[in-house]
């Protein structure tokens, strides 16, 4: 008896220690560090500044709180914007919603009334467009009859329809992170990419294409953020959920970060 609650005391201050490391290194990590990587940043053309950003859930997490299914709920998600809003200081507009393809977010990017108030923009798409098996398509000459049932189509109905609205913002596209699926070969990973268990590279070449296409700047976190060996950290998606796709937090850092590299030459 003696020795099971010694056992039992044992177990208690171990769960205690982790609590303790889990929550100070929360405490640290987004209400210290996340500032002090900025305090001598150049805020440049942006501060005092808004902008907007169009993307799908990824996107529409920054400063909500995770859901149950995430590794690190109930923490609020510390996402990419917030990098660039510490390190421009400006002020940021989140359309970004949940579930959201390009052809769905489209939708989003046409109804928004306001270009004439932002100063920059940033569009991303990918991963629901690779689990829900959205057609590529081709880019097509610049001002072209587009389709906007398949990828390309509607990004670049997007892209001219910012542009149009207000010519002088500067409209940064972004390669979705790549992220891997455990449902490979079920209905929710129709169409080309049906035994393929990560985000195509095709939808990443086709907005660095674009990127070229139009003379905008790309962020590519496809191609220039690793994830295939740290995937299990890097990803808050828990075991019984289909697949790897919504960041931790601290790989949230590692986009911020990367962004911001791309808008300010940091």
């Amino acid at each position: 008896m003696k020795q099971l609650l010694k056992k039992y005391r044992i177990l208690i201050l171990i769960i205690s220690a982790l609590l303790f490391v889990g929550v100070s290194t929360y405490i640290y990590y987004y209400k210290f560090y996340i500032p002090t990587i900025f305090e001598n940043a150049q805020s440049g053309r942006y501060k005092g500044k808004k902008g907007v950003t169009f993307g799908d859930s990824i996107t529409w997490y920054d400063g909500k709180s995770f859901f149950k299914t995430h590794k690190e709920y109930p923490y609020k998600a510390v996402g990419y914007q917030e990098y660039v809003r510490q390190y421009f200081d400006c002020q940021i507009d989140n359309k970004g919603i949940s579930s959201l393809d390009m052809t769905q977010i489209l939708n989003e990017v046409i109804r928004y009334k306001y270009y004439n108030n932002v100063s920059f923009v940033t569009l991303t798409s990918g991963a629901n467009d690779a689990r829900k098996g959205i057609n590529l398509g081709k880019i097509k000459d610049i001002g072209g009859d587009f389709d906007r049932s398949t990828f390309i189509g509607a990004m670049q109905i997007a892209i001219e329809h910012i542009l149009n609205q207000n010519k002088s913002v500067d409209l940064y596209l972004i390669t979705p992170i790549n992220g891997f699926f455990k449902e490979t070969g079920t209905k929710d990973v129709p169409g080309p990419y049906k035994n393929l268990n990560y985000i195509s590279e095709d939808y990443s070449k086709a907005i660095i294409d674009l990127g070229h296409k139009y003379n905008l700047k790309v962020c590519d976190w496809y191609n220039n953020i690793e994830v295939q060996n740290d995937k299990d950290y890097l990803f808050g998606d828990k075991i019984n959920i289909p697949y790897q796709l919504h960041p931790t937090n601290l790989l949230y850092n590692k986009m911020g970060m990367y962004l911001c590299n791309i808008m300010g030459d940091m």
